[in-house]
C-alpha cells in the first residue's frame, strides 16, 4: 500500500476529524513514527493487508490502569504470528513429505491452510500453486506471497472469517470461510458494536462490522479441531483419519462449554485488559468510545519451549520482537493454573502410601492440542542423608524419562492406577498407532490411538462423549480417572526412618520419543537437521507445573 494512496483516500474527505487524521498520518509517512518496513510487514493484496498497517492505529494503546495492551505488538511474540516460522511445524511438515511423497501437494496444502493462511487462500483464489517448499514454495523469499505467508495467523485472516451458519456443522479442519470481497467491500469483524468506520474505510479500503461470533469458541475451531487422513507409504488413502487435535470438541465436552458455566477459549488464552478500552490511538483529536470487555491479543497457550527458541534465535527465523520473554511468562503462568496437584491420602505403616490426585482446570483434555505433548508426574524419595531411595519419572538433559517408549519394539508407557516400582510413571499422552498396530509419531500413517489418557476436562460425559475424543488403553477400565481428575496410588517399600518425598508434576512441548522419531530425517531433510541443531540448544526442555515437598517418618 503506498503513501499516495493513502493520503488521497483521506484529503478528499471534510470532515475536521479527518483532516486531522491525514495530518497525522501523513507525519507517521514521512516521520520518526512510521513503522519501518523491517519490523512490519505492509503488503497489501486483493484480500488481506499486513499487520504493519495495522500498527499505525492499533498499537500505543493502554488499559484504564495505564498498561500497554496494543494489539499488533502483543500478537507479535506469539505462537499465532509465527505460526509459518516455526521450524518444528516446518521440520515436522517436511519429514510427513519424506515419509510420502507421492502425496506432497496434499501434504502442503493441508498444512499451510492453518499455518499460512493468507497466502493459501489467496494462492487458491488467483488459481496460483499452494505449496510450502521449493522455489515456487510460500518459504521462499522471492516468492510474490512470501510476506503473507510468514505473517502467519496476522490480523486481516482472523477478522475476516465469516460467522458460522448456525444450520450447518462448525467449521473445523482448517474449513474456515473468508469473503471473496475486494477493496471497501472488504469486511473485518471486530465484537463491538456501532465501530467508527472511516478511518480504515479511508486508509485501508476496508470496512470495519460487528459480529458477535469473533467472541465465540467457534470462532477457533476451524484450526483447533484437525483431523488427518491415513495413507500408506505409497500414498494409497486408507480412507479413515485420526483426530490430530481436537481442543475445541474436548471443550464442547466440557463444563465450561454450558452456558451456566460458559468459559471461552478467547477468555483464558486472550485475558481481558483492566477496564473498557480506546482501542484505537487515533484519529487524533476525536475521543473514541471505550470499549469492553477488550480481550488482549497476546494469545497465551503452553508453548513456552517454542517461544523460547523463537526469542533465541531470532536472527536466523527473521523474526523481529522484543516481546518474547513477557510471552514465555504469561505462558508459563497459564500453564501453572492448567492442573492443581494435591496429596488426598497418605499412610506411613510400614511403607509409603500416598493417593496423588490431579484436577483439570482448563476447558478441554491435560495436555491439549499437538500429540507431540505430554504431562507426567515425578516423584522422588530421600533419606535422611540426601540419598535417592526411589525415583520415577526422573528426565535427563536430552529430555529422556525413565519410561518405555520406542516405535522399533512398539512399547509404550501404560496408563498406572498404582505405581510401585520407579521404572512405572504416570504419563499423560496421546500415542498413535499405524495400520499394522505398530506406535508411530508419523501422522499421515496415524489410524488410531494405543492411549490416551490425557487429563480429561471436568464435565466430560464418558458415555456419550464423541468417539475421536474417547479415552485409550488401560485409563479406560481405572475407576479413579475420571471427568476433571485423575488419582494415582503410589506404594513404595521403605524402612523405618526419617524421608523427604518430592512430587512434582512436569509437561513438555516436545517429548523425547516424538523428537527422536523426527530426527531420524535429519540426514535426508534440510528442515529437519536446522529444528535439530536448535532443538539441542533449546533451554526449556520441560516446565514445572506443580511441586510439593514433605518430610515423612515411617514406623
Amino acid at each position: 500500500m503506498t503513501s499516495r494512496r493513502i493520503i488521497q483516500g483521506l484529503t478528499l474527505i471534510a470532515v475536521p476529524a479527518l483532516l486531522i487524521l491525514t495530518e497525522s498520518i501523513a507525519q507517521d509517512i514521512s516521520g520518526k513514527n512510521r513503522v519501518t518496513r523491517k519490523t512490519d510487514h505492509d503488503f497489501d493484496s486483493k484480500h488481506f493487508i499486513g499487520s504493519g498497517n495495522c500498527a499505525l492505529c492499533h498499537n500505543d494503546i493502554e488499559d484504564e490502569a495505564g498498561r500497554d495492551v496494543s494489539i499488533i505488538d502483543s500478537w507479535r511474540a506469539t505462537m499465532m504470528a509465527n505460526a509459518a516460522r516455526d521450524p518444528l511445524w516446518q521440520a515436522k511438515v517436511a519429514s510427513e513429505i519424506h515419509r510420502t511423497p507421492k502425496i506432497q501437494g496434499a501434504i502442503e496444502k493441508k498444512c499451510s491452510r492453518c499455518h499460512m493462511p493468507m497466502a493459501h487462500v489467496e494462492s487458491g483464489w488467483d488459481k496460483t500453486p499452494i505449496k510450502i517448499f521449493g522455489p515456487e514454495g510460500f518459504l521462499n523469499p522471492k516468492h510474490p506471497k512470501f510476506d503473507m505467508a510468514m505473517e502467519g495467523v496476522s490480523c486481516t485472516l482472523c477478522h475476516q472469517i465469516e460467522p458460522n451458519d448456525p444450520k450447518k456443522p462448525i467449521r473445523h479442519s482448517g474449513n474456515f470461510v473468508i469473503g471473496k470481497n475486494e477493496g471497501i467491500n472488504r469486511k473485518m469483524y471486530g465484537p463491538f458494536k456501532e465501530p467508527f468506520p472511516w478511518p480504515m474505510r479511508h486508509h485501508l479500503e476496508i470496512t470495519p462490522s460487528y459480529s458477535p461470533h469473533m467472541n465465540t469458541s467457534e470462532h477457533c475451531a476451524s484450526c483447533h479441531d484437525l483431523e488427518s487422513h491415513a495413507f500408506d507409504k505409497d500414498g494409497k488413502d486408507l480412507k479413515t483419519t485420526v483426530p490430530e487435535q481436537s481442543t475445541y470438541s474436548e471443550w464442547k465436552a466440557s463444563l465450561y462449554s454450558k452456558k451456566a458455566t460458559l468459559k471461552s477459549c478467547q477468555d483464558c488464552h486472550m485475558q481481558t485488559a483492566k477496564g473498557p478500552v480506546i482501542i484505537s490511538n487515533r484519529p487524533r483529536g476525536r475521543r473514541l468510545t471505550p470499549r469492553s470487555p477488550f480481550y488482549k491479543h497476546s494469545f497465551i497457550g503452553g508453548n513456552t519451549y517454542m517461544l523460547d527458541i523463537l526469542n533465541k534465535n531470532k536472527d536466523e527465523l527473521g523474526i523481529h520482537s522484543e516481546s518474547f520473554p513477557s510471552s514465555i511468562q504469561r505462558s508459563r503462568g497459564l500453564l501453572k493454573q492448567a492442573v492443581t496437584m494435591t496429596v488426598q491420602e497418605e499412610s506411613l505403616q510400614g511403607q509409603l502410601a500416598l493417593k496423588v490426585q490431579l484436577k483439570n482446570n482448563s476447558g478441554h483434555k491435560f495436555p491439549t492440542g499437538y500429540p507431540s505433548r505430554r504431562a507426567w508426574i515425578y516423584l522422588r524419595v530421600q533419606d535422611k542423608n540426601q540419598k535417592t531411595i526411589f525415583e520415577s519419572g526422573a528426565i535427563n538433559k536430552k529430555g529422556q524419562i525413565n519410561a518405555a517408549c520406542d516405535t522399533k519394539t512398539n512399547q509404550f508407557e501404560p496408563h498406572h492406577d498404582v505405581i510401585r516400582k520407579p521404572s512405572q510413571v504416570q504419563i499423560y499422552e496421546a500415542c498413535m498407532k499405524d495400520p499394522q498396530g505398530h506406535l508411530t509419531f508419523t501422522l499421515m500413517r496415524a489410524v488410531g490411538h494405543h492411549k490416551d489418557n490425557r487429563i480429561l476436562p471436568a464435565g466430560f460425559d464418558r458415555k456419550n462423549a464423541p468417539k475421536k475424543l474417547a479415552i485409550r488403553g488401560q485409563a479406560k477400565t481405572d475407576k479413579n480417572f475420571e471427568a476433571g481428575l485423575d488419582t494415582v496410588d503410589y506404594k513404595i517399600e521403605l524402612a523405618p526412618g526419617t524421608y523427604t518425598v518430592l512430587l512434582e508434576l512436569r509437561y513438555q512441548t516436545v517429548s523425547f520419543p516424538y523428537a527422536r522419531d523426527l530426527f531420524k530425517d535429519s540426514a535426508k531433510v534440510a528442515k529437519v537437521k536446522a529444528f535439530e541443531a536448535l532443538h539441542k540448544k533449546a533451554n526449556i526442555i520441560y516446565e514445572p507445573l506443580q511441586t510439593l515437598e514433605k518430610t515423612l517418618e515411617i514406623k
